[in-house]
C-alpha cells in the first residue's frame, strides 16, 4: 500500500463529507462560497476516522486497484524487456557452429588473454566461449529492468537464448547444455563465480534445476618431466593434493599457475578436452 500515489487516489476515490460552520458567511446572496476564515486544525480529519479507513472498503478498493495496475504494467514491463533481449548481439562471444542445444557449452571467462588457450583447444562445432570484462555486476538486489540496462549481463542472457519468467521455454530453448564458469582459482576468480551464480540462480534457477551449471577447475600446479614429445605432466587442482605427491616428484619440474592465463595451449588441451568439472545446485527450498 506504501507504493499507491497521489494520482492514484485522487484519481480512483471521492469522499463526501458533512461540515457544520457556526456562523457561516458567503460571498454574495446565491451561497455559492463561503469567506469565513477557517484555521486548517479545524479542517483536519480526527485520529478515530483516520484509523477506521484502515480496514474499510476504501483502501482493499485502493489495493485491489493498485494490484490490477502493477501487474499490467509488470507485464507490458518484461514483454518490453524479453523483446530487448531478443534483438541484443554480442561481440564478446565466441560462438560454436553446432545447432545441437543437447550438446553445446557455453564457457565464460576472464578476458581475452584467459580465452586464448581456449580457441586453440577447443572443438568449434559445439563449445563456444563468452569474454567477461572482468567481474560482473552484483545483481541480487538489482531488478529485471536495471539487469538489462548493464550491457554484459544482456549480452550473457541473449547468448543463452533466454527470456525472463519462463522458465519451460528457457530449458527448450537455451542454446548451451552446459554453462562452464572458467575463472582463476583464486579469491578474484570465486567472487567472479559467485557473482554469476548469484545472476543465473535469482534469473534462471530452472538452469541449476535441469543441471547445467559447472565452474572448470584449472590446475594449480604443474610437474612436468622430459621435454618436446615426450614430456610426461601431472596436474594439480588443490595444494593439498599436491603436498601429498611431493615426495614422489623428485626430478620433476614444479609451475605454480597463477591463472588460466599463465596455462600454455597443451594445458588448455587437458582442461577443456578433459574437463573436471564442478557442478552447482539449488537447494530444495529455493525453488
Amino acid at each position: 500500500i506504501e507504493l499507491i500515489t497521489e494520482k492514484d487516489i485522487l484519481s480512483n476515490l471521492s469522499i463526501f463529507t458533512s461540515t457544520f460552520i457556526i456562523n457561516p458567511d458567503y460571498d454574495s446572496q446565491a451561497k455559492d462560497k463561503l469567506t469565513n476564515k477557517l484555521l486548517p486544525q479545524t479542517l483536519s480529519l480526527s485520529l478515530q476516522f483516520l484509523d477506521s479507513l484502515k480496514d474499510s472498503e476504501i483502501v482493499k478498493n485502493l489495493v485491489d486497484f493498485y494490484n490490477i495496475k502493477y501487474l499490467a504494467e509488470q507485464k507490458k514491463n518484461l514483454k518490453k524487456l524479453n523483446a530487448t533481449l531478443k534483438t541484443t548481439k554480442s561481440k564478446k562471444l565466441v560462438g560454436c557452429s553446432s545447432n545441437d542445444f543437447t550438446k553445446n557449452e557455453l564457457w565464460l571467462f576472464e578476458g581475452t588473454s584467459a580465452s586464448n588457450g581456449f580457441d586453440y583447444a577447443r572443438n568449434p562445432n559445439y563449445q563456444a566461449c563468452y569474454l567477461l570484462r572482468g567481474k560482473v555486476k552484483n545483481t541480487f538486489s538489482l531488478s529485471k529492468s536495471e539487469i538489462v540496462e548493464n550491457l554484459e549481463l544482456r549480452e550473457i542472457i541473449a547468448a543463452l537464448g533466454l527470456q525472463f519468467n519462463d522458465p519451460k521455454g528457457n530449458l527448450k530453448n537455451c542454446r548451451y547444455k552446459r554453462i562452464i564458469i572458467a575463472t582463476d582459482a583464486d579469491t578474484d576468480g570465486s567472487h567472479i563465480t559467485g557473482l554469476l551464480i548469484t545472476f543465473l540462480a535469482k534469473n534462471f534457477p530452472e538452469l541449476f534445476v535441469d543441471g547445467r551449471v559447472f565452474r572448470a577447475l584449472s590446475p594449480i600446479v604443474i610437474a612436468s618431466k622430459g621435454s618436446g614429445k615426450k614430456i610426461e605432466e601431472k596436474f594439480f587442482y588443490d595444494l593439498t593434493e599436491f603436498k601429498i605427491q611431493e615426495p614422489l616428484l623428485k626430478g620433476w619440474e614444479i609451475s605454480y599457475k597463477k591463472g588460466l592465463g599463465a596455462l600454455e595451449n597443451t594445458h588448455y588441451c587437458e582442461m577443456v578436452g578433459n574437463s573436471r568439472l564442478e557442478q552447482f545446485v539449488l537447494d530444495s527450498n529455493y525453488m
